[in-house]
């Protein structure tokens, strides 16, 4: 596959091979499960950099292909961008449709991720769009971009959280921009601390993110949720700056519940929610 660079809507630039997941098979018809041409179309890159595209006017259903209900695992990569105009990528199943552990610089943009099944207070018990986790000790994860994509009908939208079990593994200097979140039970679940039996997260665990612009709208219990643990003030979250972003019309509680310590918010708004705009 030739080399190539990819401008897609003022973002970014990546170079390496542009995949098209339908070169692997991928039908895009909404009901045929693509998730092994989408697996097959990753792992053509092997070790290189690369695009894998997802062409617009499609829609991509994903299933999981693993024992802990994950469709698209990328673990120990590095410079992979996924694709899309506006492209849905749908799931009707209780899954994580890409989960990111010990990878650095993935980039998602142009995508609009689906679980087919949530909506208006019925959810799957643990459905997320995008998870970001660290592995073991030393192999966080870092510098994932989400841009110009939405998330709707999820447990959560995206997953942030520093370790698998206890250990030094920081999700950090995460970036999302011009996105929106909506219908999802929580928007953005960031964890860095467990309390049921886990050893405490490593300190900043969940450190460096960045929200600009981005829409937390008519989600379900929180648009946000920033859980510590009992330390609430604790460094196991913290540096999230949100700037130009929305949380309106939280059904049930909070347009951002959050603990941690150094966080900002920068010209964001909270309107209609139901218990509060901010609760700590």
């Amino acid at each position: 596959t030739p080399s190539v660079s990819l401008h897609n809507n003022g973002d970014f630039i990546t170079k390496g091979p542009w995949v098209d997941v339908r070169s692997f098979g991928a039908v895009g018809d909404g009901s045929t499960n693509d998730t092994q041409a989408v697996l097959n179309a990753v792992s053509s890159l092997g070790s290189n950099p690369g695009i894998i595209y997802f062409p617009p006017a499609l829609t991509f259903k994903l299933e999981d292909t693993d024992a802990d209900g994950i469709a698209v695992l990328l673990s120990g990569k590095s410079n992979i961008s996924f694709i899309g105009d506006y492209t849905r990528i749908i799931t009707s199943s209780n899954i994580t449709i890409f989960q990111v552990q010990n990878s650095q610089n993935i980039k998602f943009s142009g995508l609009r991720l689906e679980d087919t099944y949530g909506s208006n207070g019925t959810y799957h018990s643990d459905s997320i769009g995008i998870s970001l986790r660290g592995l073991a000790s030393g192999q966080g994860t870092s510098y994932v971009q989400i841009i110009n994509s939405q998330f709707k009908g999820f447990k959560y939208g995206m997953y942030g959280s520093g370790n698998l079990g206890g250990v030094t593994a920081p999700v950090e200097k995460i970036t999302i921009d011009n996105s929106k979140f909506y219908d999802n039970y929580a928007g953005l679940f960031l964890e860095g601390y467990h309390t049921a039996g886990d050893a405490p997260y490593a300190k900043g665990s969940v450190d460096s993110w960045t929200i600009s612009k981005t829409k937390f709208d008519t989600n379900y219990k929180w648009g946000v949720w920033m859980e510590s643990g009992s330390t609430k003030n604790s460094y196991y979250i913290q540096n999230v700056k949100f700037t130009e972003s929305d949380f309106l019309n939280t059904v049930v509680e909070h347009g951002l519940y959050v603990q941690g310590r150094n966080h900002s918010f920068i010209n964001s708004t909270f309107v209609n929610n139901n218990t509060a705009g901010i609760m700590s």
